[in-house]
Order: structure tokens, then C-alpha cells, then sequence
């Protein structure tokens, strides 16, 4: 997506700034087969004229824009059937009012934070919360954590971590001291690094990160970052005081499997620690 961004806001032709105007509707508000009053064009032609320098994201983390107003398109335009000399932020508010882009943000959300394929009414209930709170995220956030549906049986352990959720949550969860480039070089090995999704859909969901390679690698740093030397590996993990109780509370929601608990007796507390880390009931959220 950042690099998507990159050449198509910085108005460089309008064979790319239609893509992206196209996948900015389908893919993140309106959804798709909904292209209609000038959609693609318009918004395509509002868009230009901003440019993003993509050697500050690598210097800073930070991608500073700004607006060039010779490089945009400052003609009569219609989009979504909006008429007008329009720029780039009232493709934002066309799009952010639009009710459909309710209903995909509340799926997208939903899915992130429950479970796949929410149920119509669900959706439904919160595409009302994004509208009536002035299209406040935030608000959706809380009406989702706020949902039966979030409580229910379907929704516990419903999600498979991504790599930056497994291994970021298991730095939080467990104190674990580290640097960034540590983080960012397995990030790199699991094939996730923030901002170098492989498309402008983003990463894979799910299953997708079930390969081979993908969970030996998680195995690999499990045992990795629980590791008593902290020179040698880049991580400080310090378990001080812990038990496996301690453990199996604050990773697996006090719900281990069997199988791993019987293991507990003849392993460190780091040995333990890396084994929930790395077993199956550990990958879910």
C-alpha cells in the first residue's frame, strides 16, 4: 500500500492514479461493484497533485507529504455524483459519509478483532454506531468490545496471529527488553515488515500464515527470545518471580491443553515459556 501511495498521490500519470483511486473504493470504503457517478475518473483526478518522499520512511518511519499544486488537476470534476473543482479532501469526506463505506469499515474492523463473516445484523448495528458518532473509529472499537457476539464461544481463539501480532504481543505480554532493528530483522525473516505488504491488499489473513516455514519460524523464536542470554540473542526476558500458573494465566487466558501443562514439570520456567509460545493454542487470539 505505501508504495502504491507513493507514485499514484504524487500524480504521475493517470493510468496509476486511476488504480489507485479504484482500490481506495473497493478495497477500503465502498467495496466493490459500486462504481458509479464518475467514481473511478474523478477521484482518480482529485487525487493528484500530492506527493509522499519515501527516503524519509526509511530514514524516520515517517512519510512527510505535501501539495504540489502544479501536478494536480484543479478542473471540474464529478465523483460519486459530486460535481466540483475537487481535491483530494473531498474524496475523503465523499467517501468517509458514503453508508456503504460504513458497512465495509465495520466488517474490516469486526474481522480484525472477532471473527470472519459477521453475521448481517451485526454489521448492520455497527455501520449505525460509525454513523450516528460522526464516522468515529474509535466508537466502533467500543461497540464491537461491547457486542454479545465478542463474548461468544465463535469469537475466543477465533484469529491466527499474524507474525507482528505474535511477536510484538509476546514481547508486551512478557516484558521482554529488545531494540527495534531486532524486532524488525524477524519481522523481515517471518515476512512481515511494517509497511512491505506484498500488495496493496495487504498481507495474508488466517490460515496464510500457517506454512511450514512460517510456524518453524515462530518455534525458532520462541526459544530465541526466552533465551537466558541476552547479548547473544538481542531479547532480556526476566521471569523473575513467575510460575506456570503465572504462564498459562497471562498467555493462554488460564486455558492450556493438557499436553502442554503435563510437559511443565520437567522444564525451566524460560523452557516453559518458550513451549506456550510456541504451541498451537498460543497462535490463536
Amino acid at each position: 500500500r505505501r508504495c502504491c501511495s507513493i507514485w499514484i498521490i504524487s500524480g504521475i500519470g493517470p493510468i496509476i492514479s486511476t488504480k489507485y483511486s479504484r482500490e481506495l473504493m473497493e478495497l477500503f470504503t465502498i467495496g466493490r461493484g459500486r462504481l458509479y457517478g464518475g467514481g473511478c475518473a474523478g477521484g482518480a483526478r482529485a487525487l493528484t497533485g500530492w506527493r509522499i518522499d519515501p527516503l524519509a520512511l526509511r530514514r524516520n518511519g515517517e512519510a512527510g507529504s505535501r501539495f504540489v499544486r502544479r501536478r494536480h488537476d484543479d478542473g471540474e470534476k464529478t465523483f460519486l455524483g459530486h460535481t466540483g473543482p475537487l481535491q483530494a479532501e473531498d474524496v475523503i469526506e465523499i467517501l468517509a459519509h458514503h453508508p456503504q463505506t460504513a458497512r465495509t469499515v465495520s466488517t474490516q474492523l469486526w474481522q480484525r478483532l472477532a471473527y470472519p463473516d459477521p453475521e448481517p445484523e451485526v454489521i448492520d448495528r455497527l455501520a449505525e454506531v460509525y454513523q450516528s458518532q460522526n464516522r468515529s473509529i474509535a466508537a466502533v472499537v467500543e461497540a464491537i468490545f461491547a457486542s454479545p457476539e465478542f463474548e461468544s464461544e465463535r469469537a475466543y481463539r477465533s484469529q491466527i496471529k499474524s507474525p507482528q501480532f505474535f511477536l510484538l504481543g509476546s514481547l508486551r505480554q512478557l516484558q521482554i527488553g529488545t531494540q527495534y532493528p531486532q524486532v524488525l530483522q524477524h519481522l523481515r525473516t517471518m515476512s512481515q515488515v511494517p509497511y512491505g505488504a506484498p500488495s496493496v491488499k495487504g498481507w495474508p489473513e488466517g490460515r496464510g500464515w500457517l506454512t511450514s516455514v512460517g510456524l518453524l519460524g515462530r518455534l525458532n523464536l520462541a526459544q530465541l527470545i526466552t533465551h537466558e542470554d541476552a547479548d547473544e540473542t538481542g531479547f532480556t526476558y526476566s521471569p523473575a518471580d513467575l510460575t506456570t500458573t503465572d504462564l498459562v494465566r497471562l498467555l493462554l487466558d488460564d486455558n492450556a491443553p493438557e499436553i502442554v501443562t503435563s510437559q511443565f514439570q520437567t522444564l525451566s520456567i524460560r523452557e516453559a515459556t518458550a513451549l506456550i509460545l510456541a504451541c498451537p493454542t498460543y497462535q490463536l487470539a
